[in-house]
């Protein structure tokens, strides 16, 4: 889960803080809008392609298809949303830029990985053993909230224009 909070932006804090019913609803239209933006960005961006530093080679694409937005909801006078990542290995991808990860095989001495396919079926031709492997984090949640941001205060701002 990421978790995104607006500070700095003082009109807009105290225009959130005051929601009636009818800014509330808007405000959680723009969360969800939001939301699947959000989600857009992040498997357009960091779970499509080649590896990189912030960029996952696609090899079964269970992380993509597991990445879904967070049902949006009301809580008092506060609306969440957001971006949630389903796949059980995901803590291993996403975190703070520095975060690694040691992996080890949970049985025997070696993990064992394919590094070369050919024929009609890709069937792996080459295979490869270690006693671990160190994966780093690649979709940093600092990169994710500065490409939101922007957005949300802009959309906001619009929206509780319209709902004032």
């Amino acid at each position: 889960m990421i978790d995104v909070q607006l500070h700095g932006d003082k009109e807009l804090i105290i225009r959130l803080n005051k929601m009636d019913d009818q800014t509330l609803r808007a405000a959680e239209g723009v969360v969800t809008r939001s939301s699947g933006e959000l989600v857009d960005y992040v498997k357009t961006r960091h779970l499509t392609g080649g590896t990189s530093g912030t960029r996952l080679v696609v090899r079964t694409g269970h992380l993509r298809r597991t990445t879904h937005e967070k049902p949006t909801r009301r809580e008092g006078a506060s609306v969440k949303g957001g971006i949630k990542f389903d796949a059980k290995y995901a803590p291993v991808h996403v975190g703070p830029r520095g975060q690694k990860t040691v992996i080890r095989p949970k049985r025997g001495k070696y993990l064992t990985f394919p590094v070369e396919r050919s024929g009609a079926a890709g069937k792996p031709t080459r295979w490869v053993s270690v006693k671990q492997v160190t994966v780093p984090a690649r979709v940093h949640p600092e990169d994710i909230r500065q490409w939101l941001l922007p957005r949300l205060k802009h959309n906001l701002k619009t929206a509780l224009g319209e709902a004032l």
